[in-house]
């Protein structure tokens, strides 16, 4: 008996010490990286209006889905697949991405919009990095889209210092 209480104790305090020290951190971790990659690529929309061009093609265009299921749903992410290749400096790059923040939908005509847009063959305008030409894209500037990994970031940021600074009580 006082045994079955010795274990249940220890496994409170197990369960107290990942609260307290572990969990905050898984939180903390995730929104430092997603508030990295997201602050990033808000960066590369705001700097990308100044890189410069070059004309290219798209060689691919099209709708593609992912279907996932969670808790018996199925969910389908609907996005445009655009591929293009351009030329700077007699090297031939190519490139997938439209613009910074890019996201799938469960709406297909977000994609639809997209893949109209950008039909293949179509001759397009390439802005790229210029040391670095694989950093390409077809849409320079800041969209909304490009906020939410940032705020996602910050979110799980702000909840692992909340969890972090004020602990789950010992029971």
């Amino acid at each position: 008996m006082a045994e079955d209480h010795a274990d249940e104790t220890t496994q409170k305090k197990t369960k107290n010490r990942f609260l307290k020290y572990i969990f905050p951190w898984v939180f903390i971790l995730i929104g430092l990286v997603t508030c990295w990659i997201g602050f990033r690529g808000v960066y590369l929309g705001y700097v990308s209006s100044s890189w410069p061009t070059a004309t290219g093609q798209v060689v691919s265009s099209e709708v593609k889905s992912s279907t996932s299921r969670s808790n018996g749903k199925s969910t389908t992410t609907y996005f445009a697949d655009i591929q293009y290749i351009f030329v700077v400096d007699n090297v031939s790059h190519s490139g997938t991405r439209v613009a910074i923040g890019d996201y799938g939908s469960s709406s297909s005509s977000h994609a639809r919009g997209i893949v109209n847009r950008y039909p293949k063959g179509k001759q397009v305008q390439v802005v790229y990095m210029p040391d670095n030409p694989s950093e390409c894209m077809l849409e320079t500037g800041l969209h909304l889209q490009a906020a939410f990994l940032p705020v996602f970031g910050l979110i799980f940021l702000g909840v692992g210092v909340l969890i972090k600074v004020r602990p789950p009580k010992e029971s």
